[in-house]
């Protein structure tokens, strides 16, 4: 071991040599501590995003689920519309043809009121010839 030694009082009493040695090991160990901290550092933040990713990963998992529950409800929902566009379409092809039908029946009634409008002349006529003629 080498012994320290002032240039002025010569050596170093064993003490003073003894706790500088010790001074020397404790900065070499905060030397090495320093060296590894960027290390535990970047470990440190490594590990938080890996946490950050994993929780990201089942967000993404659970709104999946959710995306995939509400495309099954929007089908769904898409062949009732179907199928009541279908029943509607039929609905208003039966409202049509019942419509045509009214309408030749009113034309049938106006036929029908132009001729009881002719026969009541007809008769207003006959009455009235009768009493000209009695």
């Amino acid at each position: 071991m080498l012994a320290l030694v002032d240039s002025e009082a010569g050596p170093l009493p064993e003490a003073v040599q003894q706790a500088l040695r010790q001074l020397g090991v404790t900065l070499w160990a905060a030397a090495q501590n320093q060296a590894h901290a960027p290390l535990l550092t970047l470990e440190a933040e490594r590990d938080d995003a890996l946490r950050h990713a994993s929780q990201a990963a089942t967000e993404v998992d659970r709104l999946t689920e959710e995306l995939d529950t509400v495309t099954k409800q929007l089908t769904a929902a898409n062949r009732s519309i179907a199928t009541h566009k279908e029943r509607l379409a039929a609905m208003e092809s039966r409202l049509h043809e019942q419509e045509l039908r009214i309408g030749e029946r009113n034309l049938e009634l106006e036929r029908i009121a132009a001729q009881n409008v002719e026969l009541t002349r007809a008769l207003a006529a006959a009455v009235s010839a009768d009493d000209s003629a009695s």
